[in-house]
């Protein structure tokens, strides 16, 4: 087993690197989402796109929970 990780040991740590930065990505869109930074942040269309609106009515539902 540890020969098969020895041979492959750079293929392994690409990996490693690239979930890593896949992770970091995914954290940083959920952070912007929550924080209102979402997709529609300085789009000049959002208010009137179904996205904007939806979040907008989400937000809304949580502050009065």
């Amino acid at each position: 087993m540890l020969d098969l990780i020895a041979e492959n040991l750079s293929t392994v740590i690409v990996g490693a690197v690239l979930a890593a930065l896949l992770t970091l990505a995914v954290l940083k869109m959920i952070k912007d989402s929550r924080s209102g930074k979402g997709s529609c942040s300085g789009c000049p269309y959002s208010s009137g796109c179904a996205t904007y609106k939806n979040i907008k009515e989400c937000r809304k539902n949580e502050e009065n929970n």
